[in-house]
């Protein structure tokens, strides 16, 4: 089964108050029906939609998929200190999909526990991280894959030159003896297939992390007007879904 990340942010002003992030598209171009949690507000006479929930995307995901359960990164469950608007948004959908399910009970068509419902529980499905700390990751990728890379070339290339002095040597040693020729061809081709893993497929990894973390705080410097807002006073609140 295919799972996705979803997140909220929140930003925090001077005062320490923490504020939930919010976009607005325009209604021209989004055909999709309205979301219970979206509003509707009219600018200049052009109606517009909030957007509060993102998908980052498959790097953060298959990144935090083991934090939400595990506490292997971020915090579990939900900020003491959440925006009133956040608190009130995720407990709207709690309740609705509390309804949802009693629903199905009654029509027999019953999956999982209503206990999973319970504000504990249900709160507990999410976790919380700081944007500053998830850069943090990012610069800690890099430099795993940066020396990683490094190291393997450097490996690759001393297994050459010692294959082909062992090939001189044993030929000096025993000048008689009838010795396989290296397949130039096949080492060149072993070395390009993990070049292009190292260079193509990992360093792909870490530029999606980066780009989905700038994303990230693309949204909170919008919503805030600030260039320059500091990530440490981004918060990514998220789960997997």
């Amino acid at each position: 089964m295919s799972v996705s990340l979803y997140c909220y942010l929140e930003v925090k002003d001077k005062k320490g108050k923490w504020h939930l992030v919010k976009t607005f598209g325009n209604k021209k171009f989004d055909d999709s029906p309205k979301d219970e949690n979206e509003q509707e507000v009219s600018v200049g006479g052009e109606e517009y939609r909030t957007t509060n929930e993102w998908s980052p995307g498959l790097a953060w995901r298959d990144e935090l998929y083991h934090g939400v359960y595990h506490g292997e990164f971020g915090t579990k469950g939900l900020p003491g200190d959440i925006s009133p608007e956040l608190f009130e948004l995720i407990e709207g959908e709690r309740l609705s999909a509390l309804e949802n399910w009693k629903k199905s009970k009654e029509e027999g068509k019953i999956w999982g526990s209503e206990s999973w419902y319970e504000q504990e529980n249900y709160h507990g499905r999410y976790a919380y991280a700081i944007l500053k700390d998830m850069f943090a990751i990012c610069e800690e990728k890099e430099k795993e894959w940066r020396k990683t890379t490094i190291d393997r070339i450097k490996k690759l290339r001393e297994d050459g030159i010692t294959k082909k002095l062992d090939w001189i040597i044993e030929k000096l040693s025993n000048p008689e003896k009838k010795q396989k020729a290296i397949n130039e061809e096949k080492e060149e081709g072993d070395y390009e297939e993990t070049l292009n893993y190292y260079l193509d497929e990992w360093l792909w990894e870490v530029i999606s992390l980066y780009r989905e973390t700038w994303m990230l705080k693309d949204l909170a410097e919008a919503y805030t007007g600030d260039d320059w807002f500091d990530s440490k006073n981004v918060r990514v609140i998220y789960h997997t879904y």
